[in-house]
């Protein structure tokens, strides 16, 4: 028996909800064809369910939390690099504190989903290279399209 744990290289999050009557198949696609990765890299892929059934879960309530960082960069893409940093500092940052308390204090209480307990470590293991953006106004919140060039 391997007792060795899979641990994500990466973990990316599919920030629209998707039918996950799609199954495996249908979820590839979508990492294939939206986020342009290899779906079988060593990557944790994230998705979000159409009917969002799980509105209470550990794992709805880190992407809500993931989501509102994303809302703060869409709302601040067209600003120079100086305001979008003011921005990252004055919003950002402020969200980053509390959504990694948030992450060490589930993980402590103990977490069920294995994917879940991963995706927290990883953003805890993570968090200061996740928040460079937040100190370099030119720098994108996700190094997504940098990693398609190679």
């Amino acid at each position: 028996m391997n007792t060795q744990r899979w641990t994500p290289q990466a973990i990316f999050v599919y920030r629209h909800p998707v039918d996950m009557r799609k199954q495996i198949d249908g979820l590839a696609t979508i990492v294939s064809m939206s986020l342009q990765r290899d779906p079988a890299d060593r990557s944790m892929y994230l998705f979000i369910n159409r009917g969002r059934r799980a509105k209470g879960s550990v794992a709805s309530e880190g992407l809500q939390r993931y989501n509102e960082l994303y809302q703060i960069e869409a709302r601040i893409k067209t600003l120079s690099a100086e305001e979008k940093l003011k921005v990252r500092q004055a919003e950002a940052l402020p969200h980053w504190q509390s959504f990694i308390e948030w992450a060490k204090q589930t993980q402590a209480q103990g977490v069920r989903h294995p994917g879940t307990r991963d995706a927290l470590s990883y953003l805890i293991k993570h968090a200061e290279q996740l928040q460079t953006y937040c100190y370099d106004g030119r720098l994108p919140i996700s190094n997504i399209k940098s990693e398609h060039v190679a």
